[in-house]
């Protein structure tokens, strides 16, 4: 999971933008997110990404209680399958070209040795 280290801009924010997240998406904060018509996906491989998921709010602009099933909010929360139409929760999204991110392995880091 991607975690927020800095920023290469002077002025040190994100650029932040908000927009509808998918029906049925588990949405969790710091992964990268793709826009897929008109509605906000966790990224897969090969697909343009929009940027990392920073927060989730619900359609009044509040930060969820609960994650979607059960349970209290912490990093994640799923989405009903009506969430365009209904609930309407949104994502949060970093889209700053300069935002740093740190990264914990979980495979063995391969590097190139120059010769």
């Amino acid at each position: 999971m991607f975690k927020k280290v800095g920023s290469l801009d002077p002025h040190g924010g994100p650029i932040l933008r908000t927009h509808l997240l998918g029906n049925s998406v588990q949405a969790v904060i710091g992964r990268a997110v793709e826009c897929d018509e008109g509605s906000l996906q966790m990224a897969t491989a090969g697909e343009l990404l929009a940027g990392h998921l920073d927060g989730i709010t619900n359609k009044q602009g509040m930060t969820p209680t609960a994650n979607g099933n059960s349970g209290d909010f912490t990093m994640f929360y799923l989405t009903t399958s009506t969430n365009g139409t209904v609930a309407q929760y949104k994502g949060v999204v970093d889209v700053s070209k300069f935002s740093l991110y740190s990264v914990d392995p979980d495979a063995t880091i391969k590097h190139l040795v120059a010769y």
